[in-house]
């Protein structure tokens, strides 16, 4: 088993799509993404929880993409020992984690730009690409950091949540005031800490 603790290679098929069975057989990075994100939601007053951070979300998806590949190639194929081959397997990680967040946001991407159209109409269209785009650019900053040597178990997250925080990630979400958290100069939301005790 890899140093990250996940079984690789089990199939535990929910949907019989291709791509969930990729995403099984790598130990679930898009599901793990996911939960990851959900802890970092806001609790309102009243007990509900608020969206997951958007960003955060396809940036730790694409790192553990990356890692998951990396892991298959370094330890599935009994590459670790070599150090070309671990940087060839980091590499494969990478471009394999970049090409399958394309995959996935080309594939919802004509729903998306026929509800936004519908809603919004040709400005629609420009929200659509551009929250594609966005969503591209976090799986391409979490890719590369799944990827670096010398990074500890929990780093990647932390340093995609640091750079969340900072504005240094374009938040995922287009169109009017659908930003999923606080933005601008009025930043003072941090993620996974309450709203309301950041406040002035």
């Amino acid at each position: 088993m890899p140093p990250g603790g996940v079984k690789l290679g089990t199939v535990d098929q929910v949907q019989p799509t291709f791509e969930s069975k990729v995403n099984a057989y790598m130990g679930d990075p898009k599901g793990r993404a996911y939960n990851y994100a959900e802890t970092l939601a806001e609790v309102h007053p009243d007990g509900s929880i608020g969206d997951q951070p958007d960003n955060v979300r396809h940036a730790v998806a694409g790192a553990y993409t990356a890692q998951s590949v990396s892991d298959l190639l370094k330890y599935g194929a009994g590459m670790q020992h070599d150090p070309v081959n671990r940087a060839i397997a980091d590499v494969t990680g990478f471009v394999t984690a970049n090409l399958m967040g394309m995959g996935h946001e080309v594939k919802h991407l004509p729903q998306l730009i026929r509800e936004e159209y519908e809603d919004k109409g040709i400005r629609g269209i420009y929200d659509a690409l551009r929250t594609t785009g966005e969503d591209a650019a976090n799986n391409f900053v979490g890719s590369l950091l799944g990827i670096l040597p010398g990074l500890a178990p929990g780093d990647a997250e932390e340093i995609i949540v640091q750079l969340s925080n900072n504005n240094l990630l374009p938040d995922g979400v287009s169109g009017g005031n659908a930003n999923l958290y606080v933005k601008g100069e009025d930043r003072m939301r941090v993620i996974g800490e309450d709203y309301n005790t950041q406040r002035p």
